[in-house]
C-alpha cells in the first residue's frame, strides 16, 4: 500500500493585528484610543488557531484567515499584545503591536474659546469715550 503525504514545514501568515477602526481615535489608524475595551482585528492563514498571549483567548480564524479579539480590555499608556498563530500542521508565527490608551478629552472648543472672551471683558472692561 501506497501513502501519498504532503510535509507543511511553512509557517502561517504572519498574523498581523490592529485596533478595529470603531474603537480607534481620530486620527484612525494611530493605534491610540479612549476605550477601556477595544477589538483587536487581524489576518493569517486560513482557519489558523489564534492565540492572543496576554488574555490567553484562543480563536480560529476564518476561511479566509480573518480573526477578530472582542472586548479586550485596556489600561492607560501602552498596552503591547502578541498574537500567535499555528496551522493544522503546528508550524506557529507571532507578531506583536501597541495599543495606547490615552485619557479622554472631555472638553468642548466652543465653550473654552467662550470662556476666554468673557475672562477678556472681565478682565478689560469697556471704557466710555468722550465724544
Amino acid at each position: 500500500m501506497k501513502l501519498d503525504f504532503t510535509l507543511d514545514i511553512t509557517a502561517p501568515q504572519i498574523p498581523g493585528s490592529m485596533l478595529d477602526t470603531k474603537f480607534d481615535s481620530a486620527p484612525i489608524g494611530d493605534s491610540y484610543t479612549t476605550f477601556d475595551k477595544v477589538n483587536l482585528i487581524g489576518q493569517t492563514e486560513a482557519n489558523a488557531t489564534v492565540i492572543l498571549q496576554q488574555t490567553g483567548i484562543s480563536i480560529t480564524a476564518d476561511p479566509t484567515g480573518k480573526f477578530t479579539f472582542t472586548d479586550v480590555p485596556l489600561i492607560l499608556g501602552d498596552n503591547s499584545f502578541t498574537v500567535n498563530a499555528q496551522d493544522i500542521a503546528g508550524n506557529t508565527s507571532t507578531f506583536t503591536t501597541i495599543i495606547k490608551r490615552v485619557a479622554q478629552d472631555n472638553s468642548d472648543v466652543v465653550l473654552d474659546w467662550n470662556g476666554i472672551l468673557i475672562q477678556q471683558f472681565a478682565i478689560k472692561p469697556a471704557t466710555k469715550r468722550a465724544i
